[in-house]
């Protein structure tokens, strides 16, 4: 029997024009028998008619978006998971390590912490690389995703990045991926300085958020 979830995901790829060409069924499970069944669905892919460009750059504490034309950044936005969430989980994983050494059911709920957190982590990915591609074929955009060298925030970024292309794949959208330092100065290249929740330009006196100046910056390595 599917559940709720799996129902609404099968609609959901039938609604996008997908349709079931293979399944498979087998009986098996490790404390009871259960039966299993898989189901592989395809769709006729047309390449999107790019118009713009979204650029997807994971930030401290989520990913930040925006799109750029030959206007320039005409739209962005923040996509953050629930903070507040994950740091009480956080919180109490660490109150329970420190009482570990006392049993072990101090030591389960720590680990079951600790895997509500991932969880909800790898959720919000695959939900929020969901959304950004629909935005992208809601502005008729490519696709681009900024890799920086070092990052230390909160978002899967390997997970983002396969979950992401997938789904550019599976709208037909251009995808492509770079490598620019959010920090970098996108009026003239210069590297800036954090101030607070943002960053300023030394050089040029560039500012602005740290969100909206890693799109910016990519942006700028595009142009």
């Amino acid at each position: 029997k599917l559940k709720e979830g799996e129902k609404r995901r099968v609609l959901k790829l039938l609604k996008e024009g997908a349709r079931a060409f293979l399944a498979y069924a087998w009986a098996g499970g490790s404390r009871e028998v259960a039966f299993n069944v898989s189901i592989v669905f395809e769709k006729e892919v047309r390449p999107v008619e790019v118009k713009r460009i979204l650029v997807a750059a994971p930030v401290e504490d989520g990913v930040a978006w925006g799109v750029v034309d030959s206007r320039g950044l005409i739209k962005r936005g923040v996509l953050r998971p629930d903070l507040a969430r994950i740091g009480r989980l956080k919180e109490r994983a660490s109150r329970l390590e420190e009482l570990c050494a006392r049993g072990t059911k101090q030591c389960r709920e720590a680990l079951s912490a600790k895997k509500r957190i991932r969880r909800i982590l790898r959720e919000f990915v695959n939900e929020k690389a969901a959304k950004i591609a629909k935005l992208a074929v809601q502005y008729k955009a490519a696709l681009v995703l900024n890799l920086p060298e070092s990052y230390w925030g909160v978002v899967d970024v390997e997970l983002f990045r396969k979950s992401l292309r997938r789904r550019a794949e599976w709208h037909g959208l251009p995808y492509r991926e770079v490598r620019v330092q959010p920090d970098t100065c996108p009026k003239c290249g210069s590297k800036m300085e954090a101030h607070g929740k943002r960053l300023r330009c030394p050089n040029c006196g560039f500012e602005a958020s740290r969100e909206e100046a890693a799109v910016a910056a990519v942006a700028k390595h595009l142009s």
